[in-house]
């Protein structure tokens, strides 16, 4: 999943998801749920890559609530930027157009559904075409990845 987090005119935080994964928009919806936020959505076009495409819109008052459980901040402009702090450990790794690709960036979360949501923000924080949260760290996905190969 992708999110693109901006700010409309009235200071309102819009977040355009795109997934190709229904389960995906259903982990930001409890993200959402969970941070007390009441927010509504509207279909929006698919991306280029043709994945759905959904914007949610939280009101400018409870965006406080939603960065508490994010464990980050939103800025003027919209874009999300991480805030240290404790939780579970979970590996944000990229997807890029021919599946998995190289970049990964650890971060802490409550839950899946907040780190499937976290890592989304994460993604195009960094420019990638998405992410996936998986429990753990970088490093020991990786080398997990790589001892089944040459096995």
């Amino acid at each position: 999943m992708l999110i693109i987090s901006s700010r409309n005119d009235v200071g309102a935080l819009q977040l355009d998801a795109y997934t190709y994964a229904h389960s995906e928009f259903v982990a930001l919806e409890k993200t959402l749920e969970f941070a007390d936020v009441r927010s509504t959505f509207q279909n929006i076009d698919r991306d280029r890559a043709g994945r759905e495409g959904r914007r949610y819109k939280v009101p400018s008052e409870q965006i406080r609530r939603l960065e508490s459980v994010l464990g980050g901040l939103f800025d003027r402009s919209g874009q999300f930027t991480l805030s240290p702090g404790g939780g579970v450990t979970y590996a944000c790794r990229e997807i890029d157009a021919g599946g998995m690709g190289n970049g990964c960036q650890e971060f802490a979360a409550p839950n899946q559904d907040v780190a499937t949501t976290k890592c989304a923000l994460i993604a195009r924080g960094n420019n990638w075409l998405g992410g996936v949260a998986q429990l753990g760290r970088c490093r020991n996905l990786r080398s997990g990845f790589l001892s089944r190969i040459f096995r």
